[in-house]
């Protein structure tokens, strides 16, 4: 798509309107309006980022005071529709900092500076949607601003695919994201409101797992195919384990537990044991032998090249070796031997 040219402009301040599709606040301003942000006024979003929860998340009060302190060096970037509204698609934290200036100066005193009287920005004429979210994805990702969180990205795309009809390969146009990672995070935000789970610190959990479960050349659901029953078990006995605070079950960790365990014969089984019980340590503790065993292979091999690079025949041939030499060999034969024992008792 062309790139669209703006123009300058300094705009009234009162003029200035919030855009109710800033995926920056999706976690709040979704779940405020079931789905459609379309019903958010721009009264509301003022409210929520300058007297609600947003004002601390997104440290409005310290950007307000930097900005009184050095003005709007970032200009910001505004959509004028044909219905003559001015709406803020790309600075909505400028925003919200800037109203918090505005009422001080209003309630303080009449001394208000020109560039808050009237802001300077950079206006594009009538935008669609589409415009509007691609240049702030181009901004927010290719060219390096701050990038949102993926949980409020997630959220965002699903509402764009149910509200607006999108499908992922539309929303994937021109942006660096593929359709098949924004297909992956829908069904990650879907798969956490299907289990009632709203904290974002969980999406990198489930998107962990989805990544798992998206595996079509060894899929999860491959485990449980002979017994498919237990397939929604597992996935509920997960959630609680996500759910946990125990650092044996972070998201790294049970992403590399599951990758490992999907692939091999002893790990599957105790994945559809993990499905019955709930007892994810049957898993961590498999995959603590399986990685024993990988150690135990090594040294075995070690001890052997060894054992070998001494010619033993030749030294038990010959009547000159030492007694040291003698106790050497003796000394690797028990270690192999040990070694041995070790890794028969090795699932």
């Amino acid at each position: 798509m062309p790139f669209p040219k703006a123009f300058s402009q300094d705009v009234p301040f009162e003029r200035l309107e919030f855009w109710v599709d800033n995926p920056r606040i999706a976690k709040w301003s979704i779940p405020e309006c079931d789905g459609n942000t379309s019903q958010l006024t721009h009264k509301q979003i003022k409210h929520y980022l300058t007297k609600d929860k947003g004002k601390k998340e997104y440290n409005i009060v310290e950007l307000s005071k930097e900005i009184h302190k050095n003005t709007l060096a970032d200009r910001v970037k505004v959509n004028k529709t044909v219905q003559g509204e001015y709406i803020v698609f790309e600075g909505n934290r400028r925003l919200a900092a800037l109203s918090l200036l505005y009422e001080s100066y209003n309630f303080i005193t009449n001394n208000m500076p020109e560039w808050l009287r009237e802001v300077p920005c950079d206006v594009y004429d009538n935008l669609s949607d589409d415009d509007m979210f691609h240049l702030v994805e181009l901004w927010h990702g290719d060219l390096k601003k701050k990038e949102w969180s993926p949980y409020s990205s997630a959220l965002m795309y699903k509402t764009r695919i149910d509200r607006d009809g999108k499908t992922p390969k539309e929303l994937s146009y021109g942006h660096k994201k593929t359709e098949d990672k924004i297909t992956r995070q829908v069904r990650t935000i879907e798969m956490m409101m299907a289990h009632n789970v709203e904290e974002e610190k969980m999406f990198s959990y489930f998107d962990s797992y989805m990544l798992l479960k998206q595996d079509q050349k060894n899929s999860i659901k491959d485990v449980f195919k002979d017994k498919p029953e237990l397939f929604e078990k597992f996935e509920k006995n997960l959630v609680i384990t996500m759910h946990s605070s125990d650092k044996n079950t972070s998201a790294l960790v049970i992403r590399s537990t599951l990758t490992a365990a999907k692939s091999n014969k002893f790990g599957k089984k105790k994945m559809r044991e993990f499905a019955e019980d709930g007892d994810f340590s049957r898993l961590t503790d498999w995959m603590h032998s399986s990685g024993n065993k990988d150690d135990v292979l090594k040294t075995l091999k070690k001890i052997t090249d060894d054992f070998y690079a001494l010619k033993i025949k030749d030294k038990l041939k010959d009547k000159q070796a030492t007694t040291n030499q003698k106790n050497d060999i003796k000394l690797l034969l028990k270690r192999i031997k040990k070694q041995a024992e070790q890794l028969s008792n090795i699932e």
